[in-house]
């Protein structure tokens, strides 16, 4: 196989929708009220190849959830690098933390959060993320959830190559929805607004959508489609306005 073939296909099962700016993490959430207090999983993977150059790819996801009664604590690490030789075609880290407070039973709720990531292949040397805001659950239905959320969030950027530097104020909305089609099996999708408070038309918008599969006791397969889109005029030439992934893999419950 040649190492174009390697690296594309690679890229394809690595990169992931963090390697653009909106993480989402609404289908990493479990329901406030459940009886149970701490859950969690890991999401690992690695390859090495050999053509005429040596191809070493991998990721890592752990994501960790503590509730107790209206409280709910949320932590998410993720990695992702493909390496051919010593160039580097892929390297994406982030780490993020939520608090949910519910102020109804099962309808209203407060949240806030502090993010921090990087990205090479979009030159994200760092951006660092806090919002806090009001989550209301729009239906009630037993095999459906449907959210929407509205957030304050403050910015900072650095931007690697450039002489970016900011700090930003953005509406951070979201409208997101969980369907369980059978015993097994459920889609979930997310939709992310979030533009600046001081120019509308410049904004951020992310879109992911998950279909996933049980296939054993705590063993799942999980099929992710994500888009996102930056129509920042301030950005360098040749910075991606658009990035999108799919990515299909295994995951383990416990």
């Amino acid at each position: 196989m040649k190492l174009k073939q390697v690296l594309w296909t690679a890229c394809l099962l690595y990169s992931c929708a963090l390697s653009a700016q909106i993480v989402n993490i609404e289908d990493k959430r479990v329901k406030l009220g459940d009886t149970i207090a701490f859950k969690g999983f890991a999401d690992l993977g690695f390859n090495l190849y050999q053509t005429d150059k040596k191809l070493v790819s991998g990721r890592g996801n752990i994501q960790m959830e503590y509730i107790h009664n209206r409280h709910f604590l949320l932590s998410l690490t993720g990695y992702n690098f493909v390496q051919a030789d010593k160039t580097k075609y892929l390297n994406d880290g982030f780490q993020h933390l939520r608090y949910n407070y519910e102020l109804t039973p099962d309808e209203w709720v407060w949240e806030g959060f502090v993010q921090a990531q990087y990205n090479e292949r979009t030159r994200i040397l760092f951006r660092g993320l806090t919002g806090t805001g009001i989550r209301w659950k729009l239906r009630k239905y037993l095999k459906q959830r449907v959210y929407l959320g509205v957030l304050y969030m403050f910015e900072r950027n650095e931007l690697n190559k450039t002489e970016i530097l900011e700090n930003n104020h953005r509406l951070s909305s979201y409208l997101s929805f969980n369907f369980k089609i059978n015993s097994f099996s459920k889609f979930s999708s997310t939709t992310y607004f979030q533009p600046l408070l001081n120019q509308f038309r410049n904004y951020r918008l992310s879109s992911e959508s998950a279909l996933v599969f049980g296939l054993a006791k705590n063993w799942n397969f999980k099929a992710t489609f994500s888009m996102n889109y930056d129509n920042d005029p301030r950005l360098p030439v040749n910075f991606p306005d658009l990035t999108y992934s799919w990515i299909n893999g295994l995951r383990y419950d416990f």
